[in-house]
C-alpha cells in the first residue's frame, strides 16, 4: 500500500472517561456505517491506548461499549490534586516552551514522588532499563505521528495547548484530510471534573455515542 493511501485514527488521552467517550464515539459511528477501525495506523496516546489495544483486538466495538456501562467495581477513584497541578505548572514556566525539558522536568518529579504514568497519580513503567511515564506529557495526542497518512481522524477528549504542548490541529498542520472530534457541551458535562472517576464511565460512554450522529458526515466526509 502506498503511504498516500493510507488511513489515521488518533485517539488521545482523557483518563477513564476519555476511554468511555471515545469507544462510544466508534461505537456509534460503527452503527452510522462509518467504521474507523479499519485504519490502517492506529495511534493512542494515555487513554487513547487502552482503547487502540481493545480496537485492535477481536472484539466488537459495540461489545467494548458495552462494558463501559457496567457499574464500577473494586475501583477507586484518582485525582489530580492540587499539588500536583501545582508541580505541573512551575515544569510549564521552567521548560519556557521547550517540549523536551518540560518532559525531563515532570520525569524527574515522577520519580521523586513514586508516581506516574500520569506524574503524581500513577507509578511509572519499567520496560527494560528504561522508566516511562504518560505519553500525554508530550502530547495529549501526538496525531503529528500520523504523518504520511492521507486521512485521518482525530478523537481528542482533552485538546488544549498549553506552554510547549500543541493542539492536535497544529500537529496536524500540513499533513493529509484531518478532522479532530472533541466533546461537546453534552459529553463534556458528563465527563465532568475528574476524568479518572470510574463512576463517571457510564455517562461518558452514552454521551459520546450521542455524539456520533452529530458529527458522523463530517468523519464520512473526511474517512471515505
Amino acid at each position: 500500500m502506498q503511504a498516500s493511501d493510507k488511513s489515521g485514527l488518533v485517539l488521545g488521552g482523557g483518563g477513564i472517561t476519555g476511554i468511555a467517550w471515545e469507544l462510544g464515539l466508534l461505537a456509534g459511528l460503527a452503527e452510522a456505517g462509518v467504521d474507523l477501525l479499519s485504519a490502517d495506523l492506529i495511534i493512542g496516546t494515555s487513554a487513547g491506548s487502552v482503547v487502540g489495544a481493545q480496537i485492535a483486538s477481536s472484539t466488537p466495538v459495540e461489545a467494548l461499549y458495552l462494558r463501559q456501562l457496567e457499574p464500577p467495581s473494586n475501583e477507586l477513584p484518582a485525582r489530580l490534586g492540587a499539588r500536583e497541578r501545582l508541580v505541573y505548572l512551575m515544569a510549564l514556566l521552567r521548560a519556557r516552551g521547550d517540549l523536551a525539558r518540560f518532559g525531563r522536568l515532570l520525569g524527574a518529579m515522577s520519580l521523586r514522588a513514586a508516581s506516574c504514568a500520569v506524574p503524581g497519580v500513577y507509578p511509572p513503567i519499567p520496560i527494560g532499563d528504561r522508566t516511562y511515564i504518560d505519553g500525554g506529557f508530550r502530547s495529549s495526542t501526538n496525531a503529528d505521528l500520523a504523518s504520511g497518512c492521507a486521512k485521518i481522524v482525530v478523537l481528542a477528549p482533552m485538546s488544549r495547548r498549553v506552554g510547549p504542548l500543541k493542539s492536535p490541529q497544529q500537529q496536524l498542520a500540513g499533513l493529509g484530510a484531518s478532522i479532530v472530534i472533541e466533546p461537546d457541551p453534552a459529553s463534556r458535562t458528563a465527563i465532568g471534573n475528574n476524568v479518572l472517576d470510574p463512576a463517571a464511565r457510564r455517562g461518558a460512554a452514552q454521551a459520546g455515542r450521542a455524539q456520533a450522529a452529530a458529527v458522523v458526515e463530517q468523519v464520512r466526509g473526511v474517512w471515505s
